[in-house]
């Protein structure tokens, strides 16, 4: 049994780590997180037509995500990221438990919101959605990271890294908008309702981000490499920037 190369091997060396540390840290001045959408979301309430422009793209967005981890997974040979990679998975599939599964988490609390503003027959269920509620730059945002995500090992690793780094501070942004809402509710259903934003700032994007460095550090090899995930990055970060920028001039305009 010379072929030993499937086992994990968990002690290798990353000599882009400190690269990787340096690039992940771009996203807090990149307009993925600094745009008018979060603006607006934390200055006011919306009403009931920019509330569903808003929460149809954004559940529609991470509705896929499950789908584009499983093909980061795929694209990515490493059993070590593989591991990551799963563990990440199972925390958006709710270790097992179909109440937890996080699309489901963000569903009940864009319903329980929608019936606070009035919109009693308005549900997010995604098979109710309807392609003509989604816009183009929502389809277009899930097509692109798909690809990215199926493209190769360092374009898989870029992607994952831009999703996680943006993922916990998009949490953080979206939560401090929905205190704008708090006097709807009891403060327990509040807090109740919150579980979507609990889950995540409180663990799961902290882990995913770490996760996600440790993925990218392992597979990066060369400064072709680095360069190919360089590239992977900063295309998933204008691709949610261009999404954010689109639900915000639909709002204005409506």
């Amino acid at each position: 049994m010379d072929n030993l190369g499937f086992l994990p091997i968990s002690d290798v060396n990353m000599p882009f780590e400190a690269e990787i540390n340096v690039l992940s840290n771009e996203v807090f001045s990149h307009g993925a997180l600094n745009n008018k959408f979060y603006d607006l979301w934390r200055e006011r309430r919306f009403n009931k037509d920019e509330f569903r422009i808003f929460t149809i793209n954004y559940f529609a967005r991470v509705h896929a995500t499950t789908h584009r981890i499983s093909l980061a997974l795929t694209s990515i040979d490493d059993w070590v990221s593989r591991i990551e990679i799963l563990n990440n998975l199972t925390d958006e599939l709710g270790h097992g438990s179909r109440e937890n599964v996080h699309v489901l988490v963000l569903a009940r609390w864009i319903d329980s919101l929608g019936s606070k503003l009035g919109m009693d027959d308005f549900s997010v269920e995604y098979k109710k959605l309807g392609d003509q509620l989604i816009s183009d730059k929502t389809k277009f945002f899930i097509s692109e990271t798909n690809e990215l995500c199926s493209s190769g090992p360092m374009q898989a690793c870029g992607a994952l890294l831009a999703q996680e780094w943006h993922g916990y501070s998009q949490l953080a942004l979206l939560y401090e908008g929905f205190r704008n809402y708090i006097d709807l509710y009891e403060l327990d259903d509040f807090h109740d309702v919150g579980e979507y934003f609990y889950v995540h700032v409180g663990k799961a994007e902290k882990e995913h981000k770490i996760q996600a460095n440790i993925i990218a550090g392992r597979n990066c090899r060369t400064s072709e490499d680095f360069e190919i995930l360089k590239q992977s990055y900063y295309r998933y970060l204008d691709l949610l920037e261009s999404f954010w920028c689109e639900i915000y001039d639909n709002i204005a305009l409506d």
